[in-house]
């Protein structure tokens, strides 16, 4: 009965604009994918179902070709044909012609945001926790565009990514007000085809939400790519070498260094890709624990993060994780030392293939320099973790957060005022030029770990940053963490 009470409200909401609805469970089952299209009360429809029981494939082709003809109808057929292994959307807009629509948009599927083979028969995904009122999917060169549309349930938009056509990933103007939320930009970089991509924050974490091509002046599709399905008898510890391989020419293509393999982080990538597998989706990672965690030469590791997605065919999972803003951000990143891939078989016939890429960055906890890298990298960790920019290392700020580390291991005893009688952010806004807000936070402790970063390094107001280590004992160090916003 609750099941079918969601399912008539979710389709009594399909008659506004462009909606796109799922109601999945975690129970797993032999899935294949259908796509149909019809006209129904003069409205356009397309219809996707991940046909987890024949049953549920009657009720699909019932709406694409008419005979189920309003909402009660179908409400009615769904739950009478309802099964455990159901996933299923609709998007509906008004008037017009689904092909002309829908061209040049992209199509994820509603549990995985995963991409379908075929761009130009696809169509802009939005998740259940999502739902979109204003979609720019053409502009001209130059031209300001606004993306407007409000969040499900408990959700939360954080992010809005555009991705260039050459890869640069710049963030939109973001406003947000209770659940609603307002996007713009700009899209600068010339003609060609865009990525856009709203991220959003729900029980597992941030993840993609919806993604769409942006075509901006001239701009054509790409082909279509289908990928063979890997062997049902490949390894999976071989399928996650060649993972790791590909890895690592994405980022050698980018310009960017190799990582490399770390045993200790392919155990934890192991575990996550056996939990992926078994669940469909996975919660982030235990960051205390990872914090506490040591790789190989007895290295601590920071700045851990992880991409992950679920295909029938390593090389599409890659290929998706490259054409989503935020999955690239991770499968790039510049300041990542080690890594790892791993992956699991799913329970699906025929399996799908669930893949996870970790990396991080290793650090010596006994050396200074590197300690206060990892510091920040935990400030910066805690502010992705409110959707706030990371902050950038200011040398004179960190020069001046030396300085009063060394005078609080002197002291022995955290710095209220300096010499003159003034606050630690009136010194700093006093002695260094360009400042125009300034803030401070202090702590003793045995390791970067310990360090929680509280609401002044969180402020989104701050910009910059600066950190002093100063080594009191073998295992206990004075951090001084000075964060400012320039004028």
């Amino acid at each position: 009965m609750r099941r079918s009470v969601q399912l008539m409200l979710l389709l009594t909401l399909l008659g506004a604009g462009l909606l796109a609805t799922s109601c999945a469970t975690t129970k797993r089952a032999p899935v294949s994918s259908v796509v149909l299209r019809s006209k129904m009360d003069k409205k356009i429809v397309a219809l996707k179902v991940e046909l987890r029981d024949h049953k549920l494939g009657q009720v699909a082709q019932g709406i694409a070709e008419g005979d189920l003809e309003n909402d009660a109808e179908i409400t009615a057929a769904m739950a009478e044909n309802q099964s455990p292994y159901v996933q299923w959307e609709v998007f509906r807009s008004e008037g017009g012609d689904l092909d002309a629509y829908i061209a040049g948009l992209r199509r994820l599927s509603p549990a995985r945001c995963g991409l379908v083979d075929k761009p130009q028969e696809t169509a802009i995904c939005a998740r259940a926790v999502i739902e979109l009122n204003r979609v720019p999917t053409s502009a001209s060169e130059g031209e300001e565009l606004r993306l407007q549309g409000a969040a499900q349930g408990s959700a939360r938009v954080e992010q809005v990514l555009v991705m260039t056509p050459a890869g640069e990933i710049v963030p939109a103007a973001l406003n947000r007000d209770e659940r609603a939320f307002e996007a713009t930009f700009t899209p600068a970089a010339g003609a060609g085809l865009y990525t856009v991509e709203i991220v959003a924050r729900t029980g597992r974490g941030l993840e993609p939400a919806a993604r769409w091509w942006l075509k901006v002046g001239s701009a054509d599709l790409p082909e279509a790519r289908a990928h063979a399905p890997d062997a049902e008898d490949a390894k999976p510890a071989d399928l996650a070498k060649r993972a790791f391989q590909r890895l690592n020419q994405d980022r050698q293509g980018k310009g960017q260094k190799p990582i490399t393999w770390s045993a200790a982080l392919a155990k934890m990538a192991e575990e996550r890709a056996a939990a992926f597998a078994k669940q469909g989706a996975l919660s982030p990672p235990d960051q205390e624990k990872l914090a506490k965690m040591r790789v190989e030469g007895d290295r601590a590791v920071s700045r851990y993060s992880e991409a992950l997605g679920d295909k029938y065919a390593i090389d599409a999972i890659q290929d998706e994780i490259m054409e989503s803003p935020s999955k690239r951000q991770v499968h790039l990143d510049d300041a990542v030392t080690i890594g790892a891939t791993a992956v699991a078989r799913g329970r699906e016939k025929p399996p799908r293939l669930y893949l996870v890429e970790v990396m991080g960055r290793s650090y010596d906890p006994t050396k200074p320099a590197e300690l206060r890298d990892a510091i920040v990298d935990r400030v910066n960790l805690a502010r992705s973790r409110k959707a706030i920019a990371p902050t950038q290392v200011n040398q004179a700020l960190q020069r001046y957060a030396q300085s009063i580390a060394d005078r609080n291991l002197k002291r022995n005893d955290f710095l209220e005022k300096d010499d003159m009688g003034r606050t630690v952010s009136d010194a700093i806004l006093g002695d260094i030029d360009g400042l125009q807000f300034a803030g401070s936070e202090m702590f003793r402790v045995s390791g970067a770990e310990e360090v929680t970063p509280g609401a002044t390094p969180t402020n989104k107001r701050f910009t910059q940053i600066g950190v002093g280590v100063a080594r009191k004992a073998a295992d206990m160090w004075w951090v001084v963490i000075l964060v400012a916003a320039p004028e």
